[in-house]
């Protein structure tokens, strides 16, 4: 009995979808929160301060609570395939207080 070659579709491998981001609006004024999605069978991995998710990513395991400007990178990983990094960049909109200056009349100094 002969055996059967692997069809041409199982002999290569497609890498996971990229992960997705569920987010309000990417200003907000004091925090918002953010989800990522990715497909059933694969592992998240963010970041949230710009670096590489392949090198340095957290495991997402529940949705972000985000406070400032940041800019979040994720991948999704499957099999020991990767997805494309995708990134999403969120605007914390509401003004900081400037910090008062010793010796400044205005604050008394």
């Amino acid at each position: 009995m002969a055996e059967s070659l692997p069809s041409m579709e199982s002999a290569y491998y497609e890498p996971p979808p990229a992960p997705e981001f569920d987010v309000d609006s990417t200003s907000f004024a004091h925090s918002t929160t953010v989800e990522i999605t990715g497909a059933d069978d694969t592992v998240i991995y963010y970041t949230t301060d710009g670096s590489d998710p392949r090198v340095s990513g957290e495991i997402y395991e529940e949705p972000l609570t985000i406070t400032r400007s940041t800019l979040i990178r994720a991948v999704a990983l499957r099999d020991g395939y990767m997805s494309p990094v995708v990134q999403i960049r969120l605007l914390c909109t509401t003004p900081v207080a400037p910090r008062p200056r010793i010796n400044d009349p205005y604050w008394g100094g």
